[in-house]
């Protein structure tokens, strides 16, 4: 076992924070140290004092360090704030467990995560095994995104899916412990020598890509990413974000930033050109689908106005 930091970053969402620190409660015994640095992400309510409240009925005062934030700057921003304290500690954790503040952990979650990095050495970043509160499995790995598996993703019809089925960014989940691209950052175990050889994370994007261009950027540092099958958490996905897709019902539109974040990964890690192209190979797959998907009546789950969104992102950046 080994000394664990856990980064926490709540906005709006207290309830569900201090749910997450009762799970956690219960498996401090899985690491020789355990501290959680709650960020308090400047929520334009009474989370702060709700969630010092929290912490003072229930004990926790000498494992949770609440740390309040003076803006809203997202979740990178959140989790950098906490970051840049941790590393400048003298004596810094072994590893730094990102977590959601919409989870629940299961017991061995977290042993589970350092027995996967004690083993896999090269490894710098593991994901946990995630699940909805019905104890169904969303996707918890997946590949880097390419102009071919956005044609794909836009396309997602048989033939052209198999076709593509090496470039798909969601790949057949595994049933065992793997390697993956990148995990999503609601579970992340992550080595502090990680942080120390890439640095934090990019605070430019304000939610969503983070933890891919995170990932990438270590791969590229020849550190790799796992998935750990044994670390089960629930998580109840996008309750601290408010983007939800319920089974069978349409998702809400997008909000910008989802947008904007899309356009800052591809452009950062890959140029104007592709991201531009990345898109209209997009659009034009989805075109392609949503013609299919008329012509047979079938429902359609996705966001309002996805294209038109995504088209529209595209100018807007053209113009700039």
């Amino acid at each position: 076992m080994a000394s664990v930091e856990v980064i926490i970053v709540n906005y709006r969402s207290t309830q569900l924070a201090i749910a997450c620190l009762e799970s956690l409660e219960r498996i401090r015994n899985e690491a020789d140290q355990l501290h959680v640095s709650l960020v308090e992400n400047s929520s334009p309510d009474d989370s702060l004092a709700r969630l010092r409240s929290a912490i003072a009925e229930r004990g926790w005062q000498d494992w949770v360090e609440i740390m309040p934030s003076a803006r809203n700057g997202g979740f990178a921003y959140g989790n950098n704030f906490a970051l840049r304290k941790v590393l400048h500690r003298e004596s810094k954790p072994d590893f730094i467990w990102l977590l959601n503040p919409d989870t629940l952990v299961h017991p061995g979650a977290l042993r589970s995560l350092e027995g996967y990095l004690d083993f896999h050495r090269d490894v710098g970043i593991v994901g946990s095994h995630l699940e909805w509160p019905n104890g169904e499995y969303p996707t918890s790995v997946f590949r880097f995104f390419s102009i071919l598996g956005e044609l794909e993703r836009g396309v997602s019809f048989g033939p052209v899916s198999r076709l593509l089925e090496r470039y798909r960014l969601v790949p057949v989940q595994p049933k065992e412990d793997s390697f993956a691209d990148w995990v999503p950052g609601a579970s992340m175990l992550i080595r502090t020598t990680t942080f120390e050889a890439i640095g934090l994370l990019d605070e430019s994007y304000f939610m969503y890509f983070e933890e891919t261009d995170f990932c990438l950027r270590a791969r590229r540092a020849g550190i790799r990413c796992g998935f750990a099958i044994g670390s089960r958490v629930v998580h109840l996905e996008g309750q601290s974000s408010g983007i939800r897709q319920e089974k069978e019902q349409r998702a809400k539109r997008l909000p910008q930033y989802w947008f904007d974040s899309r356009q800052r990964y591809f452009r950062k890690n890959y140029g104007r050109g592709y991201a531009i192209a990345v898109d209209l190979v997009w659009s034009m797959g989805y075109v392609a689908k949503t013609m299919k998907r008329t012509m047979a009546g079938q429902p359609n789950y996705d966001p309002p106005g996805l294209l038109r969104d995504t088209l529209a992102s595209t100018f807007r950046r053209l113009s700039k």
